[in-house]
């Protein structure tokens, strides 16, 4: 009897390991995926009515999905997406730097980088873009204005002349 309660005991530690070891990052996976297909069609949509209404389903959806895919970043950079289409850049960089707390992403603060640009904050966007560029210096290369490559360059050169 003790054997068979010790070896249901294991079981139920086996099952509840599966679940949440293997079962519910996947399925976070798996929704996240149907929600970046469903972000990408809305901005490929040309009718800004459209936009809007698939942005917000989409943020909607990814809300619901936070509680199982908290830890995973490419929600929250999904979910920044859907608020830059609806035109609410801050609510966007807020949602950026909630997914910064998780993951230290380049693209993340590329992506804010260039949401700062679009409101005019220069400053704020050239100092996310040298972030970006010092983990990954080909970030560069996406960068085409350049007197923002000029102010980059002169970022690094002051963070690497910074005394240590």
């Amino acid at each position: 009897m003790k054997r068979i309660l010790a070896l249901a005991v294991v079981a139920a530690a086996c099952a509840w390991a599966l679940y949440a070891l293997v079962y519910r990052p996947l399925s976070c996976n798996w929704k996240l995926d149907a929600l970046r297909n469903r972000t990408n069609g809305a901005s490929q949509t040309v009718r800004d009515y459209q936009i809007a209404v698939l942005a917000r389903q989409n943020l909607t959806d990814l809300r619901r999905c936070e509680d199982a895919c908290g830890t995973n970043v490419l929600l929250y950079m999904l979910e920044a997406e859907n608020e830059a289409l609806l035109g609410d850049k801050e609510a966007a960089i807020a949602t950026l730097r909630k997914g910064l707390t998780v993951d230290q992403r380049p693209e993340i603060h590329m992506n804010i980088g260039m949401l700062l640009l679009e409101m005019g904050r220069l400053d704020e966007a050239v100092n996310e873009y040298a972030i970006a560029v010092r983990f990954t210096p080909k970030n560069l290369e996406t960068i085409y204005d350049p007197e923002i490559l000029r102010r980059i360059q002169e970022r690094l050169q002051q963070i690497k002349a910074r005394p240590k």
